[in-house]
């Protein structure tokens, strides 16, 4: 099964294989209709996400791709120059998506040409999703990724899912997010919620006595990748108490 998880701080010339499974039922987590929510995953058990995006301070790096499609990576909140800043212990609230931004259908077939292996949706990688992210402390940019490790963001789950079935091609509706896909007629959100508010540590391998903390005050990286190669990159910074 896939398991990309943010640990290893890799970010050039990897490679990363789905591996197929016949179950596209897993899919349910990651990929939601056009009528449903997207997928919301917290750092922190007890504290809710919001839910509201393009708010006033919002940022949003794109990239477009050979392919047609856009990487959007954004980020909710107070934004001066160079990223959001937070208040300890609140969360960064990220979305990471792909969009069609022509007038025609964008076909894509699958490629698993992760740009790190870091990238990820929760503990057990991205299960099949074209897109995740990874967090860095401190001021990274494309050219000293590899000097950065990925923080801990999620907490260890063990074992995870069986293997999600990664779909073998796209197809974006014109100016949309959606794209219908091989696991089922309906067009699905090709979309991500995050919110993250620490990292974790310790602990073992099924998440038991693992410790949450808050993210410390300074600045982060945010890392946002897909499975065709592409980066983006945002900031935050978390204020002193």
């Amino acid at each position: 099964m896939e398991d990309r998880r943010a640990l290893s701080p890799r970010w050039v010339g990897v490679t990363v294989a789905i591996v197929l499974a016949t179950a596209a039922a897993g899919f349910a987590f990651y990929f939601s209709s056009s009528s449903g929510p997207s997928v919301s995953t917290v750092s922190s058990e007890s504290t809710p996400l919001p839910t509201t995006t393009g708010q006033q301070g919002s940022v949003t790096t794109s990239l477009t791709p050979p392919q047609g499609i856009q990487l959007n990576l954004s980020m909710t909140g107070n934004s001066p120059t160079g990223g959001v800043t937070l208040k300890p212990g609140d969360l960064a609230s990220i979305t990471i998506s792909e969009y069609n931004p022509a007038t025609t259908i964008a076909n894509v077939s699958r490629a698993s040409h992760w740009s790190s292996d870091a990238l990820a949706l929760g503990p057990c990688g991205t299960s099949g999703f074209p897109v995740g992210i990874a967090v860095l402390q401190g001021h990274y940019t494309s050219s000293n990724l590899t000097s950065g490790t990925p923080l801990r963001i999620f907490k260890p789950t063990a074992p995870c899912p069986a293997a999600v079935a990664a779909p073998p091609w796209y197809a974006f509706q014109p100016q949309s997010d959606l794209a219908v896909t091989s696991i089922g007629a309906a067009p699905m959100a090709i979309r991500a919620m995050l919110g993250i508010n620490g990292t974790w540590s310790g602990g073992d391998i099924v998440g038991k006595g693992a410790a949450f903390s808050k993210f410390a005050p300074g600045r982060y990286t945010v890392v946002g990748g897909d499975e065709w190669g592409q980066l983006a990159l945002q900031y935050f910074s978390v204020l002193a108490a």
